[in-house]
């Protein structure tokens, strides 16, 4: 039997290929990655905690049971990732400046997520809960919404979005103009 890997503790990853593997570390604590590709990586178990990720590449990473406590996304890119499996236990990360495509967040309790200067496209927030949650300044092209919990969601000058307030819980949110208009086409209403 091999001997389990080590914890990773204040250590910094730059330029890492980790991409199509599993990896072998399980617990990453206040780490740094620059520029580390994990592009369809197994991170299935895995705990990141206090880990700072800056330009890597998710795109069809594995999530199973991935813990990330305290985890912050700057300028990182996920394509089709599928963030329903993540453990919710302890669950805190926050996205900035990322490109986030094709994902799903469908079902999950992510209260005050933040999610500031994205491009957020064709991804689904079916039944989420992102009560507190921030999209300030966010792209959300082809987004979908749909029975998510909104109430006192920041979309300050958030674009591109399509929200009916019929099908989400939208008390309190707050919107930008011109923007908002959008939320009266469900209805009918023409602004002139």
């Amino acid at each position: 039997m091999k001997n389990p890997v080590q914890p990773a503790q204040d250590r910094e990853f730059e330029a890492r290929d980790f991409a199509g593997q599993v990896l072998p570390v399980r617990e990453f604590a206040r780490c740094r990655f620059k520029a580390c590709l994990f592009a369809r990586t197994d991170c299935t178990g895995v705990l990141f905690s206090d880990c700072v990720f800056e330009s890597c590449d998710f795109s069809g990473a594995i999530l199973k049971n991935c813990r990330l406590r305290g985890a912050e996304f700057n300028s990182c890119k996920f394509m089709g990732v599928d963030f329903t499996p993540v453990n919710t236990m302890l669950l805190s990360w926050k996205f900035t400046s990322c490109k986030l495509g094709f994902c799903n967040f469908s079902e999950l309790r992510i209260k005050g997520t933040l999610f500031k200067n994205c491009i957020l496209r064709d991804t689904d927030f079916i039944k989420t809960d992102l009560k507190d949650s921030s999209f300030s300044a966010t792209d959300l092209k082809a987004t979908v919404f749909r029975g998510a919990d909104l109430r006192k969601a920041d979309f300050s000058g958030a674009f591109n979005y399509y929200l009916n307030p019929a099908e989400n819980l939208v008390d309190k949110a707050v919107f930008s103009m011109p923007e908002a208009a959008v939320l009266l086409d469900p209805f009918g209403i023409k602004l002139v």
